[in-house]
C-alpha cells in the first residue's frame, strides 16, 4: 500500500498548523459555489497542496510506482461504506479499465495487462466491489509483442456484449454480471482488423461504428455493427506508415477521421520510443460518408496537432463541428512527463468552401472529455472533463479536478481540492432514459492521498462545483487507469 512520504508528512503538518486556527473557514477553500454554513463541505475531504511524489524504487518506470503501479491480487468485497447520500435511482455497475502488469514492467504504461474494476450500486447502497485481471492470451504468455491484445484501455456495451478494448486487437468479451472473461469477440469471424478504443454508438439507429489501424501492412479501417449485432460494413485505406489514431467521431452523415501526425515509431519493435511526432506530414480531418467508401472522403487541412480524445461532433448548417482536447507535442518529449498540455478546441469544417476554422474553447488544461452519450453525433449543450496539472521532476502530468462547460452561456463550473484526490475519467450517468441532458451524475474513481486508498466520488452533474454528494470508500487503491463505463441495472 502506498504511504505518505516524510516530506509530504512535513508539508501536511505545516498546512494543518496554518489552517487549524481558521477552523472551518478554510475547509473546502477554493471550491466554487459552496453553500455557506455547510457542516461538512466535500463530505470531509480536505484541500491539500502537497506536491505529489512517486513512491517506490526510483529505478522503476513511473507507471510501476505509486498509485500508477499495479495491484498484485484480485478481490471481492461486499457492502461498502458510503459517506453522504447516494441517489436511489443510481442502480447499476460502474466499470473502470486500466493497465495492471502482472509481470515485469511493460515498454509503456499503455502496454500493461488489463484489469477490470467494478462497483455495483443498488437503490442507494453499494453492494460490491470487484477487481480481476482480464484473462487474455497475452496475460498467460500465449501472445506477445506490440500486437498482443491486452484489453486494458476502454469498454463498450453493445447488443448484450460487454467488450474490453485495446488499440491493436479484436475486442475481448467480459461477462457483465461477474466481470469474468469470455474471450475474443470477432463477430463470427467477420472482424479481421483491430477495433479502436473508442467506438461510437448512434443513439438514433443503434449502430456501433469504429475504426482500427492495422499494423502490417499499415491500414485504416472503418467498420459498422448494426443494431442486431452484425458486422455490416468494413472499409479499408492503405497507409504509408502506422498513424496513432486513438479516437474518431461520428455525425448523422459522416465518419470523422483524425489524420494527425502522431505515428508509431519504428523503434517500438526494438524496445525504443513508442511515438514519433512528425508535424512535417501535416494534419487533416476526413469526412467519410457513412453510406460511402474511402474514394468519397473529403479532407480538410488543419494546423499540425494531436488529440487523444474528443467530446463530440455534429452537423450545423453547412458545417461539421468537432470538439476535442488538442495538444501540440514537442519533438523528443513524452506526453506525460513533458511540459505540453492539451486544451479544449473546436474545428469547424465548411462543406461549401472546403476550409476548416479552428478556435480554443477554454483557457484551461484538460483531458478525458465527456458528454451525455445519448447525444452522440447531435448538437449538445454540456461538456465535462478533468482539469490537468503539468508534470514535475517527481511526478507526471495528472488530473486534479473536473469541470462542466455550458456551451450556450459560456459558464464554466470547476471543482478541485488541490492534490487531496486524483481523479480518473468522470463518466456521465443520466438520471433516467427520459431525463434532460445534465440531469444525472458524474462518477469518478479517485485516489485519496491521505487514505492511500481509492473511492468513487459521485457528483450532481447540474452542480459539480459544489463537490461530491457521495463518497464510496473502496477497500484498496485502484491504480490510475484509462476509461470507464456505466451499465444500468437492467443489463
Amino acid at each position: 500500500m502506498a504511504k505518505i512520504t516524510r516530506r509530504q508528512t512535513l508539508e501536511l503538518l505545516k498546512y494543518l498548523a496554518v489552517s487549524a486556527p481558521l477552523g472551518s473557514a478554510l475547509v473546502g477553500c477554493g471550491v466554487e459555489g459552496e453553500a455557506e454554513g455547510s457542516p461538512e463541505p466535500n463530505l470531509g475531504l480536505r484541500r491539500l497542496e502537497i506536491t505529489p511524489d512517486l513512491e517506490g524504487d526510483e529505478r522503476l518506470d513511473w507507471w510501476m510506482r505509486g498509485n500508477y503501479g499495479p495491484l498484485d491480487t484480485e478481490g471481492f468485497y461486499e457492502d461498502l461504506e458510503v459517506i453522504g447520500s447516494l441517489p436511489p435511482e443510481l442502480s447499476g455497475t460502474f466499470l473502470r479499465n486500466g493497465s495492471n502488469p502482472k509481470g515485469e514492467s511493460p515498454q509503456h504504461w499503455f502496454f500493461g495487462d488489463g484489469m477490470i474494476h467494478g462497483i455495483h450500486f443498488e437503490r442507494g447502497k453499494v453492494k460490491w466491489y470487484r477487481n480481476a485481471w482480464i484473462q487474455t492470451p497475452a496475460l498467460h504468455g500465449d501472445e506477445s509483442g506490440i500486437s498482443a491484445g491486452r484489453a486494458n484501455t476502454a469498454l463498450v456495451y453493445h447488443q448484450e456484449k460487454l467488450l474490453a478494448l485495446y488499440e491493436v486487437s479484436a475486442p475481448f468479451e467480459l461477462n457483465p454480471q461477474d466481470l469474468s472473461s469470455v474471450g475474443y469477440h470477432d463477430y463470427q469471424g467477420a472482424l479481421e482488423v483491430p477495433m479502436c478504443a473508442h467506438p461510437k454508438i448512434d443513439p438514433l439507429t443503434g449502430e456501433m461504428w469504429f475504426i482500427g489501424v492495422g499494423l502490417i501492412p499499415p491500414s485504416l479501417n472503418v467498420a459498422m455493427v448494426n443494431a442486431q449485432g452484425e458486422l455490416k460494413k468494413l472499409e479499408s485505406l492503405p497507409l504509408d506508415t502506422m498513424i496513432f489514431m486513438h479516437d474518431f467521431q461520428l455525425t448523422e452523415r459522416f465518419v470523422v477521421i483524425f489524420d494527425l501526425p502522431m505515428c508509431v515509431s519504428p523503434e517500438i519493435l526494438t524496445g525504443g520510443e513508442v511515438f514519433d511526432w512528425r508535424p512535417e506530414r501535416g494534419a487533416r480531418i476526413g469526412l467519410l460518408p457513412r453510406d460511402g467508401s474511402f474514394e468519397q472522403v473529403r479532407w480538410f487541412e488543419v494546423e499540425p496537432s494531436y488529440a487523444f480524445h474528443s467530446f463530440n461532433a455534429y452537423e450545423e448548417g453547412d458545417e461539421v463541428v468537432i470538439e476535442l482536447c488538442r495538444v501540440q507535442p514537442e519533438l523528443g518529449t513524452d506526453f506525460f512527463t513533458g511540459q505540453v498540455m492539451p486544451s479544449p478546441w473546436r474545428w469547424r469544417l465548411n462543406l461549401e468552401t472546403g476550409r476548416a476554422s479552428e478556435e480554443q474553447l477554454e483557457a484551461l488544461f484538460t483531458e478525458f472529455p465527456m458528454i451525455d452519450r445519448r447525444l452522440q453525433g447531435q448538437t449538445h449543450r454540456y461538456n465535462y472533463g478533468l482539469t490537468l496539472v503539468e508534470s514535475s521532476e517527481r511526478y507526471p502530468m495528472h488530473p486534479n479536478g473536473l469541470f462542466k462547460q455550458d456551451r450556450q452561456t459560456g459558464e464554466l463550473l470547476r471543482w478541485e481540492l488541490g492534490e487531496a484526490v486524483q481523479l480518473d475519467e468522470a463518466v456521465f450517468v443520466p438520471a433516467s432514459p427520459e431525463s434532460g441532458e445534465d440531469e444525472g451524475w458524474l462518477l469518478s474513481v479517485a485516489y485519496n492521498r491521505l487514505r492511500a486508498k481509492s473511492e468513487v466520488l459521485v457528483f450532481n452533474a447540474q452542480a459539480p462545483q459544489k463537490g461530491p454528494i457521495a463518497r464510496v470508500l473502496l477497500p484498496e487503491r485502484v491504480p490510475f487507469g484509462f476509461h470507464g463505463l456505466w451499465l444500468p441495472q437492467e443489463v
